[in-house]
Parts: C-alpha cells; structure tokens; sequence
C-alpha cells in the first residue's frame, strides 16, 4: 500500500470510535466547495460543476451510470439501498464523463478524478426484510481510500446533533433532464426544492411516508431516473462556517419526473451509519 494511501486510512480512522459526548462532524473537511465555474440546467434544474459540489459521485453497475452517491469520508459513499446490486459496481468522483464511464480496470485515469470498485456493500437490513419504500439506505465501501482536493471532498454529517429545521433543500444529479429520456445528462445539475407535509407523499404515492422520510417538493423541476441516492442538503451555519450539510438521500418520485419526492430521512440513521463505519473501516 503507498504511503500516501495509508496515511489517508489514518486520518480515517481518527473519526471513528465512540460517539458518545458532544456534537461533531464526521470528517472535519466537510461541505466546503469552489463557486462554481458555469452560469445558472436533474430535471428543468440549473447547470452546476463538480467544484460546487466535489461530494457527489456517480454509482456505476457493470460499466452503466445506475444511480448517484455522496462521498461522506476517505473510504465510503452513502447511497440509497435501491442503488445497491449484486453485480459488479464501481464509483467515478470528481470530473469525468458519466456518458462514457468505462471500467476501473481500463488503465484510463483523469487528472482530477478516481475511478473505484466497491469491495464492500451494506444495505439496511430492514430494507431487505420488508421491501418497503422504508429504510432506503445503503454504504458502498470503495477498495482504496481516495485523497481529497477541489474536486473530491465529502459532504458533511452531523454526530449526536439535531440540526435546526430546515425547509428549503437543494438536490443536485446527472440523472435524465426529461420524461422518457434515458439519457442520463453530461452535465451535473441541481435544484432547490420545498419541505412538503408528508401526508401529501403519502395521498400522492399510496405508500405510508413517515419520520424516516422527507417529503419535497417543487413546481419548477424535480428528480428523475438517475438521480436516485443522491444527496439532499442545505448550506447551515455550523460552528462559525457555512457549510454543506447532507439531510436526505433520494428514494423515489413521480414517474413524470415533476412534483413530488420522498427522500430518505438522514437524521433517523446517523446511528445506522456509525456502527457500519465502525465495523466496515478495516
């Protein structure tokens, strides 16, 4: 293992341990990004870059885009459990072209971006025993840590910490721009959208949305195919800095790709995550 490599596991694992005490991040170099290159186009949402925000990643099943992650420390991408396969996946962070994502073992390297297998996949039990919309969580483990830079940073997770209420979010995808489109977009995009009751999700749906879930909306763009498991966040002043805070993960929306989504509820599984990091790390 390089040297390099191996110092990064070291950081790591300075974050891991017992959780118990006061509140924390869970990888101090959380949520920072660069403003963003493009001027203000996910579905009918604005064009944005990788240096806005370097957390997102590409989940990518035997050489296909399937779904979006979010880088949340050296090692480990949160997705939703839905975007978990048995088959072969992989993870692109950084920039790259998610229409020619290629394999990790072409030879291939961007400057500026990792192409990594997954070693390691842990879904929510509870998603696999019931199959219901709930528990849509997952962790991919990537086979070797990767360095952060301008292009590659995690979003941020707060530790025994309830953030304040938040009702406007931001979801960010290269998932299709348009119904019936399976074309995923060159380009990486983002929106804002609303807090919505949940009981609307619910009527909408005909499926239970509970506390483990948020419900969002927004008149003007929403989700589509594609966008699934990546992150929803809101930019919250912590500790005297602005940064990046990861509420939601996507679940599912409208076939329409316009109205309505139901986003896993991050806060209800920070304990989830923390055992997986802990027991996952090695």
């Amino acid at each position: 293992m390089r040297k390099d490599i191996a110092a990064v596991l070291i950081l790591t694992t300075l974050f891991l341990g017992s959780r118990r005490g006061s509140a924390f991040l869970l990888d101090m170099d959380c949520g920072r990004s660069l403003p963003t290159r493009l001027t203000p186009n996910i579905y009918s949402g604005n064009r944005t870059d990788i240096l806005a925000n370097p957390w997102m990643v590409s989940v990518i099943v035997k050489g296909e885009a399937k779904c979006s992650g979010s880088l949340i420390n050296h090692r480990f991408v949160l997705t939703a459990a839905h975007c978990v396969f048995n088959d072969q996946m992989q993870v692109h962070l950084g920039e790259f072209d998610p229409l020619n994502p290629g394999d990790c073992g072409a030879g291939a390297r961007i400057p500026n971006a990792y192409c990594v297998r997954v070693d390691k996949k842990i879904v929510h039990a509870q998603f696999i025993q019931t199959q219901t919309q709930q528990y849509d969580i997952g962790l991919l483990r990537m086979q070797h840590a990767v360095r952060y830079s301008d292009t590659v940073r995690p979003i941020c997770l707060v530790i025994n910490e309830s953030v304040a209420a938040i009702d406007r979010f931001q979801i960010t995808g290269w998932g299709t721009t348009e119904e019936g489109n399976p074309i995923f977009s060159r380009f990486l995009k983002n929106t804002v959208v609303e807090r919505i009751d949940r009981g609307r999700c619910s009527s909408k749906f005909q499926e239970q949305v509970d506390e483990s879930q948020i419900c969002v909306g927004s008149w003007m763009s929403d989700t589509c195919r594609g966008d699934s498991g990546g992150p929803m966040s809101a930019d919250i002043l912590y500790s005297g800095r602005y940064r990046t805070i990861q509420f939601g993960i996507i679940s599912f929306g409208l076939s329409s790709c316009a109205g309505l989504t139901v986003c896993t509820n991050v806060a209800q599984y920070m304990d989830w995550i923390w055992d997986v990091l802990n027991s996952s790390s090695a």
